[in-house]
């Protein structure tokens, strides 16, 4: 149910012990009178009030709502309190931005007068025979999907310390923008350097690229 706008939305607090008596005896009546709580946030700035016997509700969200997260409290489980914490971290992570990259242009390619041979070469393979631009496309070198390389091709799947090993399935994107300061690679960080993952991409893709060819497409990796 979504709550009304321009609606204050009403805050109040109340034991926990009481919540789950009210809630066990009176629960399909306040949802038939329309009365639906949710636990918002927990108090935990008066030392009476812990957050394991107060909790501050508001109101508009279902009955299933405030179950779940009154049992991830009991685990405990630290529910942040959206319209301060949450708001605060969405505010921070605005402010990243990756790292400086003072040979690319505005279009995230590299400006021919501050690269040097290596780096063109690396850039030209990037963008053709190596394949790299089919997933990662300028200037943040994403395009934000789920690819399947479909590793399994290599391998037949089999037991390792009781689980089976098997590909991969769909990965997400990973943004190139910085690439060189954010080791290791691939989803499961598999990958300890540059050199590994142009060789590990080399292998899945087919590329059989030379190794002088190798060596300029991480030329280009190191200047994004």
């Amino acid at each position: 149910m979504a709550r009304p706008r321009n609606v204050p939305c009403r805050q109040f607090e109340v034991p926990v012990q009481t919540m789950k008596t009210t809630f066990h005896t009176s629960r399909w009546a306040a949802l038939a009178a329309g009365l639906l709580i949710s636990v918002f946030a927990v108090r935990s700035q008066d030392n009476s009030k812990t957050p394991s016997s107060y909790m501050t509700v508001d109101i508009h969200e279902s009955f299933s709502t405030i179950l779940s997260r009154m049992i991830a409290q009991k685990k405990g489980v630290n529910i942040l309190d959206r319209g301060s914490q949450v708001h605060a971290m969405a505010e921070f992570q605005a402010l990243l931005d990756f790292p400086p990259a003072p040979k690319l242009g505005v279009d995230g390619k590299l400006n021919p007068k501050k690269a040097d041979a290596a780096e063109m070469r690396g850039q030209q393979l990037f963008f053709g025979k190596a394949r790299c631009v089919e997933c990662h496309q300028s200037p943040y070198y994403t395009d934000n999907l789920m690819h399947n390389l479909q590793t399994e091709r290599f391998f037949t799947s089999h037991l390792i310390n009781g689980m089976m090993a098997y590909g991969d399935g769909p990965i997400k994107t990973f943004p190139l923008r910085g690439v060189k300061d954010s080791p290791p690679y691939l989803h499961d960080g598999r990958l300890l350097t540059l050199e590994d993952t142009v060789e590990f991409f080399d292998l899945v893709l087919e590329l059989q690229l030379a190794q002088s060819e190798k060596a300029d497409l991480v030329a280009f990796l190191r200047v994004l």
